[in-house]
């Protein structure tokens, strides 16, 4: 690749959240091509030395077929895609030149239920590390959990458990649940749910439901977000399932302790290895240990975390590994 190569970054239009922060540091590279009809589709495609398929999905189908002799196709397969076998079925694999991963036990399903053959590799998910600040940290033991709905695959109701566990060991802990309002009836019931279990094991003056307003602007600037980290001092992922979690990131970046369930569908060691917990017994032991810790221990840990963030996810440095990419096609 030299400083002329042509690079296309194809996606459906309103599908770009989780590539933007990454090319805003490629905007010299990259030009991108949103689209809506299978025509726009094809029009982005047009005049593109490097394709960069963005989702698995119909832009990467309609570029394995369409794309010129001349032309090298990246294709960037998040987690959902996966299960949808037909669609994968048509995406000429043959065509595309790298598969792009966000979690290496994906690239290996891949590789084991859709093709062995096309090249892949994985990089995750980046941050705008500079829209996140240091939070002040306190003595307070008050955790977060966080998400853009209220999903069941969270896994709200087994961490308002694990939280009455806690509250036996640690009695002023915290909990504030974090999203939007429900706007689908599977949401509303799962709330719901998650709020009756609250009452039933009388956690309501423990845990505590906060209402996010997400929009296009929030998901831009995040301000929303960056007020519920600054009034917490943990963050806590205890979801089903995860490719990455950028919540998690995002609390850590912001310098909050953090605790990763372990025991969940797919494996988040290679970016949280040093917060993850196997089981629930060390999870709660690793609560109490920081529920004891002093505020200048804390905000040691605080710096360190930030640090680690910063050096591991930071778009700078995940713009780097796309550059990289480029380059070896």
């Amino acid at each position: 690749m030299n400083c002329k190569t042509t690079i296309h970054f194809l996606c459906e239009k309103g599908q770009c959240h989780f590539a933007k922060n990454i090319l805003k540091k490629l905007d010299l590279l990259c030009v991108s091509k949103e689209y809506v009809t299978k025509i726009g589709c094809l029009w982005g495609t047009v005049g593109a030395e490097i394709i960069w398929a963005e989702w698995a999905s119909k832009g990467a189908l309609i570029a394995s077929r369409y794309k010129r002799p001349w032309q090298k196709l990246i294709v960037r397969l998040h987690r959902y895609e996966l299960h949808r076998s037909t669609r994968m079925k048509k995406i000429r694999w043959d065509n595309v030149d790298c598969v792009v991963f966000v979690n290496s036990e994906l690239e290996g399903t891949f590789k084991e239920l859709v093709d062995s053959n096309v090249p892949t590799v994985t990089i995750p998910n980046a941050l705008d590390v500079d829209r996140f600040q240091l939070s002040e940290i306190t003595a307070a033991n008050s955790i977060v959990s966080y998400s853009v709905s209220f999903s069941e695959v969270k896994a709200y109701h087994k961490l308002i458990q694990l939280i009455k566990a806690a509250v036996q060991l640690v009695p002023d802990i915290k909990l504030t649940i974090a999203a939007q309002r429900p706007i689908t009836e599977s949401q509303q019931n799962y709330h719901d749910r998650c709020a009756e279990l609250v009452d039933m094991l009388d956690l309501s003056s423990v845990v505590k439901f906060q209402y996010l307003e997400i929009n296009p602007n929030e998901l831009e600037v995040q301000n929303n977000i960056k007020k519920l980290l600054k009034n917490h001092n943990a963050v806590i992922s205890y979801s089903d399932i995860e490719s990455f979690h950028y919540s998690f990131a995002e609390g850590l970046l912001s310098g909050l302790q953090g605790f990763c369930r372990g025991w969940g569908e797919i494996s988040l060691k290679e970016f949280w290895d040093n917060w993850i917990y196997e089981n629930e017994e060390d999870f709660l032991s690793a609560i109490v240990e920081w529920a004891n810790t002093s505020v200048s221990e804390r905000e040691r840990i605080a710096l360190e975390n930030r640090k680690y963030v910063i050096n591991s996810f930071s778009a700078d440095s995940v713009a780097k590994k796309f550059r990289e990419l480029f380059r070896s096609l």
